[in-house]
């Protein structure tokens, strides 16, 4: 199995002197533009794992407002109050991610 080549291309007609400059000034910008995303993504990525290390979660979604690091509530998988389900529930059903239902006494 072989690389896919690139499509040839035949010479159609020449830019004029002005067009071919124009064209090099924006694939300067594009190519400057790019750099500066790619940089400024590999920036992000390493301040995350900053985060991470910094409050010890890893396994959540974090996200930051006005200042302040912030995380998803942890919910828990429970059917009712008291009731567990296996596998599922560590027995906090104040923060269940099923709803609070109240049992019946």
């Amino acid at each position: 199995m072989g690389l896919q080549q690139e499509p040839q291309y035949e010479p159609l007609a020449p830019l004029s002197t002005k067009e071919a400059q124009e064209w090099d000034r924006i694939n300067i910008v594009h190519a400057k533009g790019k750099s500066m995303m790619d940089q400024a993504d590999a920036k992000r990525k390493l301040f995350w794992g900053k985060i991470e290390r910094k409050t010890g979660i890893y396994d959540r979604s974090l996200k930051i407002d006005n200042g302040m690091i912030m995380v998803e509530p942890k919910k828990n998988n429970c059917k009712s109050k008291g009731q567990l389900v296996p596998g599922f529930c560590d027995g906090d059903c104040d923060n269940c991610a099923l709803g609070k239902e109240e049992t019946e006494e």
